[in-house]
């Protein structure tokens, strides 16, 4: 039992760890939630630092996070905004997805663990394999859509086959590769 215990909290843990980002001070970090963009400006966090780190909200996992410069002009910021809603509702594609990992990994998983339910904790492990080929496939054909370079798109792939968790924040991880393109 104490096993499985350490197992679940290292699920956990794992998951957590990845909610957190590293930003520095010429950027800010926008939260796209459907309609409404919050924006994480973390400036009270630097003081004398050039980078500081911010956590994201775990449970909003389905919310894309964008990094964009700091010192933007108000009309180029519009027209990232734009461009913002425009990706996001195309990673909202992925969503039923990256949902149902949520739910295998961070739900299912440690229960099937914590009860100690030798089948089911097989049959969840293949369904969030199968769930993460799924993902990685719809990448791979959309890569283009969703502008993940071969580097991004097999950096994203060794994180969520070695570490499940990870694949939970999948619409993160692939907004956050998005801000480089922002400004184009």
């Amino acid at each position: 039992m104490a096993n499985e215990g350490k197992f679940i909290v290292l699920i956990y843990v794992l998951y957590f760890i990845r909610c957190i980002k590293t930003i520095d001070k010429d950027n800010i970090l926008l939260v796209y939630n459907y309609k409404k963009i919050a924006i994480n400006f973390p400036m009270k966090y630097f003081q004398d630092k050039k980078e500081s780190f911010v956590y994201l909200n775990p449970f909003k996992f389905y919310m894309p996070t964008y990094k964009i410069p700091n010192k933007t002009k108000e009309n180029e910021k519009k027209i990232m905004i734009k461009k913002i809603k425009a990706f996001s509702a195309k990673l909202y594609k992925i969503l039923p997805n990256v949902i149902m990992i949520w739910v295998v990994t961070l739900v299912l998983l440690p229960f099937s663990l914590y009860f100690m339910h030798e089948q089911m904790l097989v049959w969840l492990l293949i369904i969030l394999y199968l769930l993460i080929l799924i993902l990685s496939i719809t990448l791979w054909i959309n890569k283009e859509k969703y502008q993940i370079t071969k580097k991004q798109y097999i950096s994203l792939l060794v994180d969520y086959y070695l570490c499940p968790p990870f694949a939970a924040n999948s619409i993160r991880d692939i907004s956050l590769c998005y801000e480089s393109k922002i400004d184009k």
